[in-house]
């Protein structure tokens, strides 16, 4: 594996949450520790990485996009638990094994006992879906609930004449103003031009977590890429998109996706209402580097929101690329 790869994952896995905690405290002494489920699919993101692990109620749970065999009409997705230091575990319960489900992301209510909350996609159902699990550790993912496949605004990003459906989501849990749950999501359109424009959406659950909650998304930018995330302030009603944009429209195709700023925008009242858009990067034709593809975020227990991301070798004057030479680049609002 490529060393850069390695640091990145590490790195990832760090900024996500996964910290230095020993392995016996995962009912396990040594490496490799116990083999959790497997899967013919190994991509399991386009770009960026959601969350598909968490801990949550004294439990680690885990999702991923399940492929039993090498033909895809078959895909679904599977979850897998373990109890800390506990005798409870749970083997590979199917989230949604209806054909063409897949691209997966997790975390955990915490109104709910911190039962697992996993986002999705699948084709055939309109996109975007989510579903909570009946309890901690249960294994037990019904209902399922699809977001509207349709923006608020009516905006179409690309050169198609109507949008497309919004796939590849990211998930954030949070409470609401009343104490119940809700989950954020950002999901990328499936355009029907390749390499067109795609918009961005964000939806948002009723309180509780028992439904969609409205009845479309609300648009957030135009994109090249499928990159966005989401993520939730536990302490405060913030809640942040972050993605990447074009530094500049001087390419196309897959070149274009190479020469892409960091930006975000905010939201101060759990997703009602969002902010313009901060770029963070702010690459010029002077930066032989531009973010490709890889961004992460949170927030921090000050409030403050910190932002990671992939810094690739890029030479916009000659419109040149490595597949080398990069940097994994930190950016805080504080």
């Amino acid at each position: 594996m490529n060393p850069r790869a390695i640091v990145l994952i590490f790195a990832v896995l760090v900024f996500l949450g996964f910290r230095c905690v020993s392995a016996a405290n995962f009912g396990y002494n040594s490496s490799p520790g116990f083999q959790i489920g497997s899967t013919y699919q190994d991509l399991q993101h386009n770009a960026r990485m959601a969350r598909q692990i968490v801990v949550g109620g004294g439990w680690v749970h885990n999702i991923w996009t399940y492929l039993p065999g090498p033909s895809t009409a078959n895909r679904a997705v599977q979850y897998y638990a373990w109890q800390i230091g506990g005798p409870g575990v749970v083997f590979n319960a199917n989230v949604d094994s209806s054909i063409g489900a897949g691209y997966s992301a997790i975390d955990f209510d915490p109104t709910n006992g911190e039962a697992a909350v996993v986002g999705y996609h699948r084709v055939a159902s309109g996109g975007t879906r989510f579903s909570r699990d009946t309890g901690i550790g249960a294994g037990a993912f019904s209902p399922r609930y699809t977001f509207p496949a349709a923006n608020c605004q009516g905006i179409v990003s690309g050169s198609d004449a109507t949008e497309g459906l919004y796939y590849w989501p990211v998930i954030a849990t949070d409470v609401d103003g009343s104490g119940n749950g809700v989950v954020h999501a950002v999901s990328t359109e499936s355009p029907a031009t390749t390499s067109d424009l795609m918009s961005i959406v964000y939806y948002r659950s009723n309180s509780g977590i028992t439904g969609v909650g409205a009845t479309c998304g609300i648009w957030i930018d135009s994109v090249d890429n499928i990159a966005a995330t989401v993520v939730a302030d536990p302490n405060s009603d913030n809640v942040a998109i972050v993605y990447l944009v074009p530094a500049d429209y001087a390419f196309n195709a897959g070149l274009q996706q190479h020469n892409q700023d960091v930006v975000y925008r905010e939201s101060i009242d759990l997703g009602e209402n969002w902010g313009p858009v901060i770029n963070v990067s702010n690459y010029t034709g002077a930066d032989i580097e531009r973010a490709l593809s890889d961004v992460n975020a949170m927030y921090t227990t000050d409030g403050c929101l910190h932002i990671a991301w992939q810094a690739a070798y890029f030479d916009s004057a000659n419109g040149t690329v490595s597949s080398q030479a990069g940097r994994l680049l930190h950016w805080d609002d504080c």
